[in-house]
Order: structure tokens, then C-alpha cells, then sequence
């Protein structure tokens, strides 16, 4: 996750689908599972498709982990998300249905998301 946000911040698209690429091979390999890791993975990646000018691509990444279930949307997972839809509302995806309707999906997303400290006490 540390490198696809560096790779990301200095411009790097290619280079962090590459390591979205690499979390998920590592995960098919046996790696632990973290829910919130795989949605900030899929939350990144989809980042860089956008920088790349791919709508369809950051789509594509990012709605399997817009199902995540309540428990795991930390707020860590829907801060990246909100990153990730202000970058949608940019202009040049005004005008894009695709983009609008997963502006959505991401508001439905952090609007059922538990808000802290609902699991129990401090």
C-alpha cells in the first residue's frame, strides 16, 4: 500500500497498477488477507487508472470493493475513498454517466459505513 501511494503522489501510474498487481499476486499466493488493505489496494488503483485517463479502468477496480461490508469500512478505507471522488468530480469527468453514477456508489458506500466506535466501547 506504501508504494502504490508513493508511486501515485510522484506520477508514477504505471508503476502502482504494478503494485496493486504485486498485492494481488501475493494474495492469490497466500499473503494475509486484510479487508481494509485490499480496499485502499483497489482504491488506489483505481487512482491510477484515472491518472492514465481510464474511467472504465478505475471503475473496473474499484466497484468489487464498494460491497465491503460495513465492519471493514474504516476510516482509513472511506477517507482514500473521498480522494477518489473528488478526483471523479474534476471536470474532465463531468460530463461522464460512468462517473457520476460511481460518485454515487461511493457516497451509498461511506453513507453505510459504521460510524466509529459503533463495535463497542473505548
Amino acid at each position: 500500500m506504501f508504494q502504490l501511494s508513493v508511486l501515485l503522489r510522484t506520477g508514477d501510474p504505471r508503476g502502482a497498477l504494478a503494485a496493486a498487481e504485486a498485492a494481488d499476486r501475493g494474495w492469490d499466493a497466500g499473503d494475509p488477507y486484510i479487508p481494509g488493505t485490499w480496499a485502499q489496494i483497489r482504491i488506489g488503483a483505481a487512482m491510477a487508472h484515472l491518472q492514465q485517463d481510464s474511467l472504465d479502468g478505475a471503475a473496473g477496480q474499484v466497484t468489487p470493493m464498494l460491497t465491503l461490508a460495513p465492519e471493514f469500512r474504516i476510516s482509513t478505507v472511506t477517507g482514500y475513498l473521498a480522494v477518489l471522488n473528488g478526483r471523479l468530480a474534476r471536470p474532465r469527468f463531468a460530463a461522464s454517466r460512468t462517473a457520476h453514477d460511481l460518485r454515487q456508489e461511493i457516497r451509498d458506500f461511506q453513507t453505510a459505513a459504521l460510524p466509529p466506535h459503533a463495535g463497542g466501547t473505548r
